[in-house]
């Protein structure tokens, strides 16, 4: 047996026996094999040639005495999702280019691919025993905690919601939704249910839809963008065109907006301007930049509006409006309140003097009985419990007040430079437009009337005025 040396390929496809010996002392065939199975050769296995071997006694060097064998055809992972753009072929058998069929939004435990043969195909085998899966695309599991293998050895599944993407040859499910480019032809509309990033534009007559933030690192032109749940950040601005309509559900950032509708259910973020639009916000209307300018259209805010500039010096008729400005909310609460407070107040000067009254009884020699004794503890715990009471509604008293003073400055406009002529002031129903040019003014509603103060500590001609003509009501 020591005479035996196994040798097996790197590749493990071929086995081969070396064996110095003197015919009288030559290994049997039984000895060969025993050798080759201890070595773990143990598949195709050239018995014929290894009983010729052992019958010849002569030795032999680097015999091949057992072959694998090779795999034919291709196994692949086939993909269950459309990741192609494709037209929608439309009533009148014509291609819509703008709405092209996507399906890569998968959900957690969704089947994405599926292991399957193609026809002739053949497993390998190595001398060793082994099976050799032949080579294919997808062949082996995707290594990430994007996917995972159902029970049945075939099936992947998505082990989580997300966009199903395929880059460089690999697939993986990302948050959110990339688009590299533009979108317009190449793309068309976007329509997804998460986050969505736009590397370029949106070009005109197309539409992004998400439920989720939207951002958009070019600009925008007749465009629609909709974000029912989330933010819409727009880096470069919008050419709208007079077409673009911008609804969000969240709060808007943009560098600038021109000839566009934009609703929104907080606030409007402009870095520098707004010309002819029509904005509507459930929050505030804001322009952050040093050269900030609000110029034509309709700014309507829940909250309030602040600007460097508000129409322009030709007069350019503005619609600046501050709407819902109502303080009956807030008043009913303050007078529930007081009433409340009144019973509490009614209450504890009724029991004081029930307690002054048995004060005095106590004085008297006979002094009072073991009913008023327990009479007398009872109002005593009362009043603490009442004076507690009292102290809470007081504090719920000033924060509602807080809250109204806080509420009444947010329903505001404030100028920084220029509040032009032409513009006209709508707070709450209550209407004013713009005579002639002021400058660094706060403007806000008092009872019935607009107040304009100065924003300038050092200002000459005003600090405080109701300006003429104020508090007519639309």
């Amino acid at each position: 047996m020591k005479s035996i040396r196994v040798h097996i390929s790197d590749d493990k496809y071929t086995a081969s026996v070396t064996i110095l010996s003197d015919p009288a002392h030559f290994p049997d065939e039984k000895d060969i094999l025993a050798a080759l199975k201890k070595k773990g050769v143990v598949y195709g296995l050239l018995t014929d040639h290894i009983r010729h071997i052992a019958q010849k006694k002569r030795s032999v060097a680097m015999e091949t005495v057992a072959v694998g064998s090779y795999p034919n055809g291709c196994l692949e992972w086939k993909l269950n999702i459309a990741t192609t753009r494709k037209p929608v072929i439309t009533s009148h058998d014509r291609a819509d280019f703008k709405n092209l069929e996507r399906y890569n939004y998968v959900h957690k435990g969704q089947a994405l691919a599926e292991y399957r043969g193609q026809d002739n195909v053949e497993m390998g085998r190595l001398v060793t025993g082994e099976q050799v899966e032949p080579a294919g695309i997808y062949n082996r599991l995707p290594e990430s905690s994007d996917f995972y293998l159902d029970t049945d050895g075939k099936t992947l599944r998505a082990a989580r919601d997300g966009y199903l993407l395929r880059e460089n040859g690999f697939i993986h499910i990302s948050d959110v939704f990339f688009v590299k480019g533009d979108v317009g032809y190449n793309t068309g509309n976007i329509k997804t249910d998460g986050p969505v990033v736009i590397e370029g534009d949106v070009r005109s007559g197309f539409r992004v839809e998400s439920h989720s933030t939207i951002i958009i690192n070019g600009s925008v032109d007749a465009a629609r963008i909709y974000s029912s749940n989330g933010d819409i950040i727009i880096r470069d601005g919008i050419l709208g065109q007079g077409r673009a309509k911008i609804l969000c559900g969240g709060q808007l950032s943009c560098g600038f907006a021109q000839d566009a509708h934009i609703a929104v259910q907080k606030d409007v973020v402009l870095e520098n301007y707004a010309q002819n639009c029509v904005i509507t916000a459930g929050g505030s209307v804001r322009v952050t930049g040093p050269k900030g300018v609000l110029r034509g259209g309709t700014i309507t805010a829940d909250k309030g509006i602040i600007t460097r500039d508000a129409g322009s010096e030709r007069g350019v008729h503005t619609d600046l409006i501050i709407r819902n400005y109502s303080e009956k909310e807030g008043t009913g609460q303050l007078w529930k309140l007081g009433r409340a407070r009144s019973e509490v107040v009614k209450q504890l000067s009724y029991l004081n003097k029930r307690l002054e009254f048995l004060a005095v009884l106590k004085k008297n020699k006979a002094g009072i009985s073991p009913e008023k004794r327990e009479e007398e503890k009872q109002i005593i715990e009362e009043i603490k419990q009442l004076r507690e009471k009292r102290r809470q509604l007081d504090e719920q008293e000033m924060e509602l007040i807080k809250n109204s003073e806080k509420q009444r400055v947010e329903k505001e406009i404030q100028i920084t430079g220029a509040l032009y002529r032409n513009v006209h002031i709508d707070m709450g129903g209550i209407h004013y437009t713009t005579m002639a040019d002021l400058r660094a003014v706060r403007v806000y509603r008092l009872k019935d009337d607009i107040v304009m103060e100065s924003l300038n500590e050092n200002s000459r001609d005003y600090d405080v005025f109701v300006p003429e003509g104020s508090g007519e009501r639309g």
